[in-house]
C-alpha cells in the first residue's frame, strides 16, 4: 500500500532565503573583526600592527555605516574591530618607541655614538674615516671578547 505524498508545508522557508529581502552584507564588520584582532597579535612587529589596525577600524567604520543602514546585522563585530584596530595601532607604537629606546641604548652602550661623531669629523678624509672605523672595531673587540678584524 502506497501512501501519498505529504502536502506541501505553506510556511517553509523557501530555498535561497526570503524573496524580497537580500541576505545582511556582514562582510565588512568580520573583517574589521579579524584586522583588529590581527593587528594586536602582530603589533610587535609594528608594520602589522599599524597596519592592520588601520584596515580594521576602516572596515569597522563601513560595517557599522552598513549595520545602521539595515544592509548588515553585526554592528557588534565592526564596533569590536574598531576597537581592536585602535588597541593594536597604540601596542605598535608602543613597541616601536620601545625599538627605538633599546636601539638607542645600545649603541650608546657600545660606543655607536662616538663613531658617527668621528665619522662626521673625518668629512670626506677617507684616512680618518677608516681610522674611526678602527677604533670601533678594537672598541668592539676588547669590550666583548671578539674578532672583528680579520688576522691578515
Amino acid at each position: 500500500m502506497s501512501y501519498p505524498p505529504p502536502p506541501p508545508q505553506p510556511y517553509s522557508d523557501p530555498p535561497g532565503g526570503y524573496p524580497g529581502y537580500p541576505p545582511p552584507r556582514n562582510g565588512a564588520g568580520t573583517g574589521a573583526l579579524v584586522c583588529g584582532v590581527l593587528s594586536i597579535i602582530t603589533a610587535v612587529t609594528v608594520f602589522g600592527g599599524v597596519i592592520l589596525g588601520l584596515a580594521g577600524i576602516a572596515l569597522g567604520v563601513v560595517g557599522r555605516r552598513r549595520a545602521a543602514a539595515g544592509l548588515a546585522t553585526n554592528r557588534g563585530a565592526a564596533t569590536a574591530g574598531i576597537v581592536t584596530g585602535v588597541l593594536g595601532i597604540l601596542v605598535g607604537a608602543a613597541a616601536l618607541v620601545g625599538y627605538l629606546t633599546l636601539t638607542s641604548w645600545f649603541l650608546d652602550d657600545i660606543g655607536g655614538r662616538d663613531l658617527v661623531s668621528c665619522l662626521q669629523n673625518a668629512g670626506s678624509n677617507v684616512e680618518a674615516q677608516q681610522a674611526c672605523q678602527d677604533e670601533f672595531a678594537t672598541s668592539l673587540e676588547n669590550r666583548f671578547s671578539l674578532t672583528v678584524t680579520p688576522t691578515p
